[in-house]
């Protein structure tokens, strides 16, 4: 919540909301127009006349973007672009999307397909302890292999920004 106005959440998921932040920054020195974007959103997203997105769809993906205070509306003028955190923010968001996300659906997509009997086997855990045991290697090989995705994709912990 800004100030006393609720701004709706940037889904990590949403594809419509990554091509605008993609489009953003294709020309975040002047700006773009919301015809402009719209048509780079369509183009990327490969949508056909009959099912692109509107204005006001990606109005409304803009005003997200612009309520968090990752964008802006150039004064005077019907262009908007990324705040210098927006453009922190918005590199980094595209590169997890495309680089992590895309890749770990798809992935996770084909195992789905595949039969029953190439899939591990699973193996119920005897007690409460051991389950809770079973848990926490899982999950502490999970944060070892992201922080190496993050050490590959050269991401650092970066100081808080403040408004």
């Amino acid at each position: 919540m800004v100030g006393e106005k609720w701004i709706p959440g940037i889904k990590i998921n949403d594809e419509k909301m990554a091509s605008v932040m993609k489009g953003l920054t294709q020309n975040h020195v002047i700006g773009m127009t919301m015809r402009e974007l719209t048509d780079f959103v369509n183009q990327d997203q490969g949508r056909s006349p009959e099912d692109c997105f509107t204005l006001a769809q990606i109005g409304y993906a803009v005003r997200k973007l612009r309520g968090h205070g990752l964008a802006v509306k150039v004064d005077g003028k019907n262009l908007y672009r990324l705040t210098p955190a927006g453009q922190c923010f918005v590199r980094g968001f595209v590169k997890v999307v495309e680089m992590v996300i895309i890749p770990f659906t798809k992935n996770v997509m084909r195992l789905g397909q595949e039969p029953r009997i190439s899939r591990k086997a699973y193996v119920p855990a005897k007690s409460k302890s051991e389950y809770f045991s079973m848990l926490n290697e899982k999950y502490a090989a999970l944060e070892k292999n992201i922080t190496e995705i993050f050490d590959i994709l050269d991401v650092v912990n970066a100081p808080e920004i403040s408004a």
